[in-house]
């Protein structure tokens, strides 16, 4: 996870779409001081779960971070603030319960738990398992996408965006 992060802040600092500081430019790392056991146990009280391994691993590296491309990747939050995505995106629930269409989905987003994306157009969220057969899913979601784009773990994610990033930077001749 952390080789990971190392490439994906490289790669968000070389593509230069968003303005990072000289510090975060210099070092090469646009993330956030690492979580806290306490911080860690905290959001898991708060949330009543017990939070995914790959997750908590990512937060002991960097508690969240900015977006890395231009805004078509979302922010990741600090773990302090992550929250169910019914308590800050209800009226997108609500607006396709009224269509009465894609159940399984609806019922997926009101156990969702946004990690990234807070006020902006796309979101990464983690559903919990319903049962202790299942796996955690891992979620982009946005409303200008068909659908959401599920991830086996949160580091498939991460390879996805350092390939686009990749792919930009070639395209871009950076």
């Amino acid at each position: 996870m952390k080789k990971n992060l190392e490439i994906l802040f490289r790669k968000s600092i070389e593509l230069g779409d968003e303005n990072y500081t000289d510090e975060q430019i210099e070092v090469k790392w646009i993330g956030n001081p690492p979580a806290c056991a306490t911080d860690i146990e905290n959001a898991e009280n708060r949330l009543g779960i017990k939070l995914p391994n790959d997750y908590i691993e990512m937060i002991t590296i960097a508690n969240g971070f900015p977006t890395c491309s231009n805004s078509v990747e979302p922010s990741f939050q600090k773990v302090q603030e992550i929250d169910y995505y019914r308590n800050y995106e209800y009226n997108v629930i609500d607006t396709w319960k009224e269509l009465g269409e894609l159940d399984e989905v609806i019922n997926e987003l009101e156990m969702a738990i946004m990690i990234a994306g807070f006020e902006e157009e796309q979101q990464f969220l983690i559903i919990p398992p319903k049962s202790e057969n299942e796996k955690w899913k891992y979620w982009k979601f946005a409303l200008w996408i068909p659908g959401e784009e599920e991830y086996q773990q949160l580091n498939d994610y991460f390879e996805g965006v350092i390939r686009f990033l990749t792919n930009q930077i070639q395209e871009n001749g950076t």
